[in-house]
């Protein structure tokens, strides 16, 4: 794996340690143990053996994915089963759905909607808080439990996404062919994260009774080649993401648009291999592992010449499902750093940080949940006690 390395971030940061303020993220930039060296690529590893009968190929690939969860955050995945076509489908509507005149694609603002969906326009976040903004067009979906066959049928409403989509007259085969791609990506995570399990030395189905209404959202990406200058814009700002982890597919540029940022402040560049995935992990697999696993910051710099296109698929577990921190992973040494929270309140405040313009962002005390009561384990929300 080639990797390229610039070290901004020190310069960015002035310090040992990284505050993203604006999203509440801290990140400390020296490596915790021996003075070891920071990554410098990105592991690529063969899952096939997640889908093996044999526990022992399972348990292989398990080691192999948390040498690459503690060390780096992330991984790129090949031989994952997922058909090549349901993808190419995938980006030909995407190009022609950002191809679209601007008030078609206006129509669908995420402004129009409570729970983020739908399309955001060139600038509209600004992650990094930089002049102009993420040099990006988007448009998100979350999960649906009519479309997802293995789901539990036990959704709070007060979870339910209201997606948006362009009308049939305008892109015909548009959200059809995102639906099967979601579901594809949802079935795989599913198989994924059962590794993950073993990866902690948990009961590989540790996870699976809490995965009957999943956070399984989409985020549709278009980044048009950058113009501007470094403080005016960026691709997307330097971020970390919310889940348990993400499973990315892209275009491939001749230009590594998507870097990581390794422990020395060094930003490594990703290059795409085809045929692969690359997974990251996020906030709350690393809240349950008490730092054990890496949510890595990464951002995207589109400076080549092509435009770039990339369909991120964000997978957690049930969104008002209590997540504290795993027994196994507090020590002694390593005392419990984060108290139990759920997905949805975890999120909202960070998708609202990220979207300033949302007309809800004035007033996010008043859209979260009254104060929940935990059943079993279990959030339940005010209209549901």
């Amino acid at each position: 794996m080639q990797a390229q390395t610039t070290a901004a971030a020190a310069a960015e940061t002035g310090s040992s340690v990284l505050r993203l303020q604006q999203q509440g993220i801290t990140r400390k930039l020296k490596p915790v143990s021996n003075g070891e060296k920071g990554f410098t690529e990105i592991p690529t590893l063969d899952v096939s053996a997640m889908y093996s009968d044999r526990l022992a190929d399972r348990v292989k690939l398990a080691n192999a994915v948390r040498d690459a969860a503690t060390r780096v955050g992330f991984m790129q995945i090949n031989n994952h089963g997922i058909s090549q076509q349901i993808i190419d489908d995938a980006f030909a509507e995407a190009e022609k759905f950002f191809q679209l005149p601007a008030e078609e694609k206006e129509k669908l603002h995420q402004n129009k909607n409570k729970d983020f969906q739908g399309y955001e326009p060139l600038y509209y976040t600004n992650v990094g808080g930089l002049k102009r903004g993420d040099c990006k067009e988007s448009f998100s979906y979350g999960y649906d439990p009519a479309y997802d066959a293995n789901g539990d049928g036990k959704m709070p409403s007060i979870l339910q996404r209201h997606n948006q989509w362009p009308d049939e007259s305008v892109a015909p085969k548009y959200k059809s062919t995102m639906i099967r791609y979601q579901q594809a990506l949802l079935a795989l995570a599913r198989q994924f994260i059962r590794i993950f399990a073993l990866a902690l030395y948990l009961p590989e189905d540790y996870f699976d009774n809490k995965l009957g209404h999943p956070i399984a959202g989409v985020r549709v990406l278009h980044y048009p080649p950058m113009e501007g200058s470094d403080d005016e814009e960026i691709g997307l700002g330097a971020h970390t993401d919310i889940e348990c982890f993400t499973i990315i597919n892209q275009t491939y540029t001749d230009y590594p648009a998507l870097e990581v940022l390794n422990a020395d402040g060094e930003w490594i560049k990703l290059f795409a291999e085809p045929g692969c995935f690359v997974v990251n992990l996020g906030d709350m697999m690393m809240r349950m592992t008490n730092d054990a696993f890496l949510s890595t910051v990464h951002r995207v710099i589109n400076r080549g010449d092509s435009e770039r296109y990339s369909i991120p698929f964000f997978f957690g577990i049930n969104a008002d499902e209590l997540i504290g921190t795993l027994p196994s992973c507090i020590t002694e040494d390593n005392p419990q750093k984060y108290d139990p929270v759920t997905i949805f309140d975890h999120s909202r405040k960070r998708l609202f940080a990220a979207r300033p313009n949302h007309p809800l962002s004035k007033t996010l005390v008043n859209t979260l949940p009254k104060k929940y009561i935990v059943q079993n384990g279990v959030p339940v929300y005010p209209e549901e006690q």
